[in-house]
């Protein structure tokens, strides 16, 4: 029989956030720290494959996708510092490609205006309805079309195995 056992951590927010889980657990009529630990555990659920050592190269490109610009925008990550997140342990015709790390840095980056790099957003791409696609957005669909999709967030397998 596994264990549900619960560990106690420290945790600095901003104040704003604070304010903000308070709100949510008052209109949810929940505990602050059920709000933070279902927020914990949708973002383990949707990084879980992060957590498979064998997961290497261009197979991480599609989980960091689907983390979003929020995560990339969050932690900040340069080029160099995602082809070690990527790269390494990768077998070299499994690798992504310099001009491909850099177009995912720039995903975390904001919003910026972003310059073409190595064949990536020209700025002649349109959408169905005849208007250019925002460049975040031309990056991203350029990145899932070379590398493809990860598994849906929630899908049988995909959820980390602890409470």
């Amino acid at each position: 029989m596994r264990e549900a056992r619960k560990k106690a951590v420290s945790l600095r927010v901003f104040a704003g956030d604070a304010r903000r889980i308070k709100r949510l657990s008052e209109r949810l009529g929940v505990r602050e720290s059920e709000v933070i630990r279902f927020a914990i555990k949708m973002m383990l659920t949707r990084l879980s494959p992060l957590c498979d050592p064998e997961l290497r190269g261009k197979q991480v490109v599609p989980v960091l996708l689907d983390a979003g610009s929020e995560m990339l925008g969050h932690f900040r990550f340069d080029a160099a510092e995602l082809a070690e997140i990527i790269n390494e342990g990768a077998p070299e015709n499994d690798r992504v490609e310099p001009g491909d790390l850099e177009l995912l840095a720039r995903l975390g980056g904001g919003p910026q205006e972003f310059a073409p790099v190595g064949g990536g957003y020209n700025g002649h791409h349109r959408n169905g309805n005849g208007h250019e696609p925002p460049p975040a957005q031309a990056i991203e669909s350029k990145l899932r079309a070379k590398y493809g999709q990860a598994d849906s967030p929630g899908a049988p397998g995909s959820a980390p195995d602890e409470p």
